[in-house]
């Protein structure tokens, strides 16, 4: 049986997933599916250094957590053990979660699919970091859902809570080097 990961976030940029899995990923590797009985919400915090802010902050990346009556879409993307492996040490502030029913896609129930949840401790305010999103992850996400059509990123968007933090602008850098080597 096939292992696949739902990638709903920055693993959907080719080159990200890329820099996690120690190979070359090109977009025709993702395949689109959607993920049952969830919702993409911004919650994960991770302490970055952000260049632009000249001072550590809170990033705030996304997230998927339950709920009934909803859906979000996403790519899956297959992956050997060693792989899903080194994605555990790149999520550092995620767990993975088996969430094999609740996908639709084109391949069917031939294929064992995992994703990352948000760990609650990193699911809440870090003071006395203030909480920002960085511009820069947002808009990778935005261009990698864009090259799937129109009707892809518009469906990001609609299975995307609304953003209630401010954003800023520049490079950052995880805090944690060896997360930082991952993504």
């Amino acid at each position: 049986m096939r292992l696949a990961v739902f990638a709903y976030g920055s693993l959907m940029i080719p080159s990200s997933a890329t820099r996690a899995l120690g190979r070359e990923v090109c977009d025709d590797d993702y395949e689109p599916a959607l993920l049952r009985r969830h919702r993409r919400t911004w919650r994960v915090r991770v302490p970055l250094w952000s260049s632009e802010l000249s001072r550590e902050v809170a990033g705030v990346f996304l997230d998927v957590r339950r709920g009934q009556g909803f859906y979000l879409n996403g790519l899956l993307l297959d992956v050997s053990q060693s792989e899903l492996a080194s994605l555990r040490l790149r999520e550092a502030q995620y767990v993975e979660r088996d969430v094999t029913d609740e996908i639709d896609c084109v391949s069917g129930g031939q294929v064992r699919v995992v994703t990352f949840v948000g760990r609650p401790a990193y699911c809440r305010d870090m003071p006395p970091l203030k909480s920002h999103i960085p511009q820069r992850y947002l808009s990778r996400i935005e261009r990698a859902c864009k090259r799937r059509g129109k009707v892809f990123l518009q469906e990001f968007h609609e299975t995307t809570d609304r953003a209630r933090f401010p954003v800023f602008n520049g490079a950052y850098k995880f805090i944690s080097s060896a997360q930082a080597r991952r993504v």
